[in-house]
């Protein structure tokens, strides 16, 4: 079976990647290979569900706002809900902080608003004020400010990545779920029957892949299967410059619930905002289940191991993120645990940005920081244009990328400053 394209991972990057390439060249035959029974399971299935565009970095603003533009218009425009709200993003600034700094260098750009101390208190939501005894105690800041993202809020992933499924089967693309890919293993692109091939001086190629259901072969293969890139590469000799990172949602919902999620002066929706809280505590409303999604994005003790299947720590939710959830929203103080789970990010040794690259006949896009959704198509347009040989990838909204940017080798984009570790208290 002879592909032009085999593109392994039916995630967000993988279906976004194919969408691009098919849409510059309908005439591939492409396959997309996942290990699971259908599209979007892996840890796009398990995230937060959230956009934002507010990034100090140039190149990340772009990727995320164009991709946000984008699922604008498939919902505004083609009339196909993606289940996307704008219901903003509210950062609350702890005290000594120099995020304030940085959110007003990007307030020319960004569609944001900077709320005061006295604002916050008045939604009657949150604790600036934290006593004296936390203070001491725990290390909890007070709140001087709050910054606003505009254009915001949360989406539907599986929604979005079912756009892109359906477009892809009425485009001609063919899936294979259920198949697991076994680690790459390369071979010369010309034989000489010599014992030991590939020699040191050959030039080598990904011939094909072995996979539970036989052998696929394809001209180029794109790897988009996020923290699990590593595993596929690492017998090849190909540095995936990933490592995984858990992270944890756990839904919770109090007997006050409604008060908090339903607010009026934050969004035309009446709701409230994602918040991001001090240490990297952040959540989302979820008024359909009366519940918040909970989770925190956890750095130092937080080690690199990966399973296919990892499960949520109710201990570390009860033991660390609900004292700081309870102290800045203290009407969340009997709130409980109704749900949770877990996936991983794929954490890049760069800038925080996606890392796309390609090693001989094959394309690595990995690299998310947890932010697959809020930029996918902006990452599928850059996988199409290093696939076509083309030094700009063109973005949704007409702005430019150079591909080389999100490269192993020529990147320079500058670290992003706006980030959840800057939340954790140094």
């Amino acid at each position: 079976m002879k592909y032009d394209v085999i593109i392994i991972g039916a995630g967000i990057t993988g279906l976004a990647s194919a969408y691009h390439i098919i849409k510059g060249d309908p005439s591939l035959k492409i396959l997309i290979v996942e290990k699971r029974d259908t599209i979007c399971q892996g840890n796009t299935a398990r995230a937060e569900g959230l956009y934002r565009d507010l990034f100090s970095n140039e190149v990340h603003f772009k990727m995320n706002h164009s991709t946000i533009s984008f699922y604008k218009y498939i919902q505004e425009e083609k009339g196909i809900d993606l289940g996307m709200k704008a219901i903003g993003y509210l950062f609350l600034i702890p005290e000594s902080s120099p995020l304030i700094n940085y959110f007003k260098e990007i307030s020319t750009r960004a569609e944001l608003s900077i709320l005061s101390k006295e604002e916050l208190d008045k939604t009657g939501i949150f604790r600036t004020d934290i006593s004296p005894e936390l203070r001491e105690s725990f290390g909890f800041p007070n709140i001087i400010a709050g910054v606003l993202g505009h254009n915001c809020g949360m989406i539907d992933q599986e929604k979005v990545c079912n756009y892109y499924y359906e477009e892809l089967k009425r485009m001609g693309v063919e899936f294979s779920f259920g198949t697991n890919v076994r680690p790459f293993v390369l071979s010369p692109k010309k034989r000489i029957d010599y014992p030991g091939e590939p020699l040191l001086w050959q030039e080598k190629y990904l011939e094909s892949i072995e996979t539970n259901k036989g052998k696929f072969s394809a001209d180029t293969y794109i790897i988009c299967t996020d923290v699990w890139a590593t595993e596929l590469l690492d017998i090849a000799g190909i540095d995936s410059h990933v490592r995984p990172r858990k992270r944890q949602v756990f839904q919770v919902t109090s007997p006050n619930i409604d008060k908090i999620i339903h607010i009026q002066g934050f969004n035309k929706l009446g709701l409230l905002p994602a918040t991001i809280m001090p240490f990297s505590v952040y959540f989302k409303p979820d008024p359909g289940a009366r519940s918040l999604w909970v989770s925190c994005g956890d750095e130092l003790m937080r080690g690199f191991s990966l399973e296919d299947d990892p499960l949520p720590e109710e201990g570390f939710y009860k033991s660390s993120i609900f004292p700081v959830l309870s102290t800045y929203v203290p009407s969340l103080t009997e709130s409980k645990i109704i749900n949770s789970w877990a996936g991983y990010i794929s954490l890049s040794g760069f800038d925080r940005m996606p890392i796309i690259f390609k090693k001989t006949n094959i394309i690595v896009a990995t690299g998310t920081h947890g932010g697959g959704i809020t930029k996918g198509d902006a990452d599928g347009r850059v996988v199409a244009a290093l696939y076509f040989g083309k030094k700009f990838a063109t973005l949704y909204d007409g702005t430019k990328v150079a591909v080389k940017n999100l490269g192993e080798v020529d990147r320079q984009t500058a670290s992003e400053k706006i980030g959840l570790s800057e939340y954790l208290i140094k």
